[in-house]
Order: C-alpha cells, then sequence, then structure tokens
C-alpha cells in the first residue's frame, strides 16, 4: 500500500477589511489609516456634538447614538465596545457645555499610547 503524500499549507492572514498591501504605498497607506483613522473619526465625534448645540438638543442622545454605532464600525471593536462607545456618544453629544473636542483628545491619546506604539515597525 502507497504512503499517502503529506500537503503543508502556510496561511497569511490580514487584518478585518483589509487585503493584502500593495508594495511600499500600499503598507503606508494602511499604517496612515490604523494612526490617523481613530483620530478622524473622534474629529467627527465633535463635529456632530457642535451641530446638536441649541435647538437640536432634543435629538442629541439618538443622534449620538446612531453616530457612535456607525463609527464605532470603522474601529473594529468587540460588540461590547460597540455598544459602549454608542452609549457613551450618545451621552457626550446630549451633555451641554461640551466645548472641548474630548473625544479627538481621547482618540489621539490612545493611539499615542496604545501598547506598541513605541516599538519601531518595519515599513
Amino acid at each position: 500500500m502507497a504512503e499517502k503524500e503529506v500537503i503543508e499549507v502556510e496561511v497569511e492572514r490580514f487584518e478585518h477589511g483589509a487585503g493584502p498591501p500593495a508594495g511600499l504605498r500600499g503598507r503606508f497607506l494602511s499604517r496612515l489609516w490604523r494612526a490617523l483613522g481613530p483620530v478622524l473619526l473622534g474629529m467627527l465625534v465633535d463635529c456632530g456634538d457642535l451641530a446638536t448645540l441649541g435647538p437640536l438638543a432634543l435629538v442629541a442622545f439618538p443622534a449620538g447614538m446612531v453616530a457612535g454605532y456607525l463609527f464605532s464600525g470603522f474601529l473594529d471593536v468587540s460588540p461590547t465596545w460597540r455598544v459602549g462607545i454608542t452609549v457613551l456618544t450618545g451621552l457626550y453629544w446630549a451633555s451641554p457645555l461640551n466645548f472641548v473636542p474630548l473625544a479627538t483628545v481621547f482618540a489621539t491619546a490612545v493611539q499615542v499610547f496604545r501598547p506598541g506604539a513605541l516599538a519601531r515597525e518595519p515599513f
């Protein structure tokens, strides 16, 4: 009886929603989005917070929750974190007198102090 041939397969995993980077430019754009994406989303949350001042304050909480749910989808977080971000964004938009861009500051701080941020990564 002939022995069966064993075939070994190597698996390369990509980030969620990302295909293989196309050379140096693709890797650069991927890293740029990973670094700036959450900060840009924080800026959008802050702009929405400013837009819901005054007469739009009645719809600020539900609109903030919708925005938080949609924006947290871009962050690729677990469902538990997504619910938390949704509720916090609704509360943030509904709270009066938010003149400090807290979402942008928080997103920037998370990106700066995330584990491995100071480790040198190959380009």
